[in-house]
């Protein structure tokens, strides 16, 4: 789950005091073939589960990856992870390794973890169901480890990663641990932390020659992308990448387009998204039997009637203003009068709002299908997301409970799902302060790597990271025809959080492991 302006990222954290762990050789013998625990901060436990009627055996290694410094007196900057590995690989090198993160920035990384990947499933509420403690956890057949292990990753200011400080005054210590923040709070210096991470990892658990892939959520698409060039320029090649709800170029953000007047793309490159939730919602005033049919026309008139429109401006003819107005009530079923009172331009958040107003309800941001009451009925853009406050609490009491009872580790700080500190995040990846657009970084990498592989994920019901917002910049990325070919599209009948809904999720996992298991 990611909370891009909602916020959701990975965490990179400092922690060296506080986590009580017992000897995990002395808990839990370690199997053959098996990694050796990180010294001091790691916690080693067994497990078991069964992926496609194959049962596998697994050690989860749980700890805290303080990243190198130069200057033993520097402050420390610490990574909280939880890595799985299958027990009992002759051939460990040949076996493939995933690194996973959600995005924010702001999130920690449970969400993946335990909503889609890991060796446990939260039972995720569904749209127009509630759901209280006790929540429901289940061994998750459709856990990526049947094809490789596993690195979950908080980013820092998440979950259990910490920034630190040895120095002797209080004030001190503060100004050195805010100064560690400002250097990882950024485009760069987040992918600079996370590239450290992975080489003392690589390190660490002698997986140089593993083939190696990324696996980032929303900002964490963000990440991969300068990530996978930061790895490349330390000679580390990736076999791929996996995008989970793109977001690439902030200049496409659906959430405040008013900020960028001129930019229209975020307006036509919602529609679509748009229109799928009408039509979940039974807002549309005409007959629409095939969800598929109504979002290819959708496509076509958001590029071949809208956009030509909002690019006129001003100039635009009353007459063209009004049918304009008609046509985009019959995609989205919001009123004529609304688009024209909106100027044909509604964002995301106006939407949300918007659609089930006369029922003092919004609909969600991270996933459009559910709905809520309004917290406020007469403003015009939604103020919460029901979808996030109706999922939040079972996956952060479910980690909670794991971490502890079957990971077997605890600690004296509080576990952050979300962090506030990283409202203040460098969004520009150049030297002219400029909003990211790591599309030339993607361009570049692939081309670098000619034989990596890029596979895109998203929900229709996205209102986050608009699902044709992806297929209007992949069509656009600056490669050739060959490379485009190594790039898969894969789209999924849910939101921002395909793996909320268990169809959607088995039709992800056998989609994730064709692509893993292809072969360059």
């Amino acid at each position: 789950m990611d909370r891009i302006l909602i916020g959701f990222l990975t965490a990179v954290s400092l922690f060296t005091a506080g986590v009580s762990a017992a000897n995990p050789t002395q808990d839990t013998p370690r199997a053959e073939h098996a990694p050796p625990p990180m010294t001091g901060q790691t916690v080693a436990t067994q497990g078991a589960i069964t992926v496609d009627q194959v049962k596998i055996n697994y050690q989860a290694q749980t700890g805290v990856l303080e990243l190198s410094k130069e200057d033993p007196e520097d402050p420390v900057t610490g990574m909280f992870y939880v890595a799985y590995f299958k027990k009992n690989e002759n051939k460990n090198e040949s076996r493939p390794i995933t690194f996973i993160y959600n995005g924010g920035p702001g999130s920690a990384s449970l969400w993946l973890h335990m909503g889609a990947l890991g060796p446990k499933r939260v039972i995720a509420t569904q749209p127009e169901k509630t759901q209280l403690a006790p929540y429901q956890l289940t061994d998750n057949q459709y856990s990526l480890l049947n094809v490789s292990d596993l690195v979950f990753i908080d980013a820092p200011g998440t979950g259990y990663s910490r920034f630190s400080s040895s120095a002797a005054s209080q004030p001190e210590r503060a100004q050195q641990k805010a100064q560690s923040a400002s250097n990882v709070y950024g485009v760069n210096g987040d992918a600079q932390a996370f590239s450290q991470f992975i080489v003392q990892f690589l390190t660490h658990y002698q997986r140089w020659n593993s083939p190696k892939y990324l696996l980032g959520e929303s900002y964490g698409t963000t990440r991969s992308v300068v990530l996978a060039e930061t790895l490349k320029h330390q000679n580390i090649d990736l076999n791929g990448i996996i995008l989970m709800s793109q977001f690439l170029n902030y200049d496409n953000n659906v959430d405040d387009p008013n900020q960028n007047p001129g930019v229209d793309q975020p307006y036509y490159l919602a529609l679509p998204t748009y229109a799928a939730s009408a039509w979940y919602h039974q807002r549309l005033p005409g007959k629409h039997q095939s969800l598929k049919t109504l979002l290819d026309q959708a496509e076509q008139f958001a590029l071949g009637t809208y956009a030509p429109a909002l690019l006129q401006g001003t100039n635009l003819p009353e007459k063209d203003r009004q049918t304009l107005a008609e046509q985009l009530y019959q995609f989205t079923g919001i009123p004529a009068d609304y688009w024209l009172k909106a100027n044909l331009r509604l964002s995301g958040p106006v939407f949300a709002k918007q659609l089930l107003r006369s029922q003092d309800e919004t609909i969600g941001r991270i996933d459009t299908r559910y709905r809520g009451p309004s917290l406020d009925n007469i403003a015009e853009t939604s103020n919460y997301d029901p979808n996030v406050s109706a999922i939040t609490s079972a996956y952060v009491a479910q980690f909670h409970d794991y971490l502890g009872k079957t990971l077997h580790f605890s600690a004296d700080q509080n576990y952050r799902a979300f962090s506030n500190e990283v409202y203040d995040w460098n969004m520009s990846s150049n030297s002219r302060d400029r909003s990211f657009n790591v599309l030339p970084n993607l361009s570049r990498v692939m081309k670098m790597t000619p034989t990596m592989r890029v596979m895109v994920i998203g929900g229709v019901y996205d209102l986050a990271t608009p699902y044709f917002v992806a297929k209007y910049e992949m069509s656009h990325l600056p490669v050739s025809p060959k490379l485009r070919d190594n790039i898969r599209f894969y789209w999924y009948d849910t939101g921002h959080m395909p793996y909320v809904d268990e169809l959607s999720l088995k039709k992800m996992h056998a989609d994730l492991t064709a692509f893993i298991s292809e072969k360059p």
